[in-house]
């Protein structure tokens, strides 16, 4: 769902709630009869929530120096570039779980 409102939230389109109700409504009554929606057969309420894009933020500049690092650390440089990656794929492990810990070490090994 969070995807489908990111993409909604591109148009100025208002109540992103409310327009996602409004486009699952129309499909609604459109797949009751198999029907082909296309941008001549949708509702102009729904056509018109996403002709115009919504502004596009940036980040101000002050925050982005902050970003910025010095140094560039290369991870496939060392004894363990494999398993660097591998826990990167991993996302988050409890570290006093002894199951974690087993999966983790299977995994580099």
């Amino acid at each position: 769902m969070s995807l489908l409102n990111s993409h909604i939230a591109q148009f100025k389109c208002g109540d992103i709630a409310g327009t996602w109700a409004k486009v699952a409504k129309e499909v609604e009554s459109f797949n009751k009869d198999a029907g082909t929606i296309t941008l001549e057969t949708i509702s102009p309420e729904i056509r018109n929530s996403f002709s115009e894009h919504a502004p596009v933020s940036h980040m101000p500049a002050e925050f982005l120096e902050k970003t910025k690092t010095k140094e560039i650390i290369d991870l496939s440089k060392g004894k363990t570039p494999d398993a660097i990656a591998l826990a990167s794929l991993l996302g988050s492990w409890n570290e006093k779980s002894d199951g974690d810990k087993d999966i983790i070490k299977r995994l580099v090994e």
